[in-house]
């Protein structure tokens, strides 16, 4: 036979369980309910900012592509000038003396890479100043 002691305190330790399940559960389904809400706001705002980011590079790449076909472009118009002008530079009579100045030819030569180098410069290219590549002033 079971002794009465035992007995009631079976059934009183049965009965806190009992008690802390009812009181427990409602508490632990609000703890996870607020635990969900928390990580769905976190994960929005993250989604929110990983956009803007994404909207930021694109915008970076779009600009770095306007002033790389600049580049190109410019690139594309002063490669023949300097080409012409190194082979008249390297296919000339003869180097000037010091104390001598520069013939009307190569006046000429001098100016238009100079109008050459001021076209380019005219359309100043992403982040660089506008105004003229070579300043405007008489050839010595």
């Amino acid at each position: 036979m079971i002794p009465a002691w035992l007995r009631y305190g079976t059934a009183t330790a049965l009965g806190g369980v009992l008690v802390w399940f009812a009181v427990a559960q409602p508490q632990i389904a609000a703890l996870e309910r607020d635990l969900a809400r928390q990580q769905a706001d976190v994960s929005r705002q993250q989604a929110k900012e990983s956009a803007a980011a994404l909207s930021d590079l694109e915008t970076m790449i779009r600009n770095i592509r306007a002033a790389a076909d600049g580049y190109q472009a410019q690139q594309a118009i002063l490669a023949p000038r300097i080409d012409a002008l190194a082979r008249e530079i390297k296919n000339a009579p003869k180097p000037l003396p010091v104390d001598c100045r520069p013939d009307d030819f190569r006046v000429r030569n001098l100016r238009a890479a100079v109008d050459a180098a001021n076209e380019a410069g005219s359309a100043p290219a992403a982040g660089q100043p506008s105004g003229r590549a070579v300043p405007a002033g008489p050839v010595p």
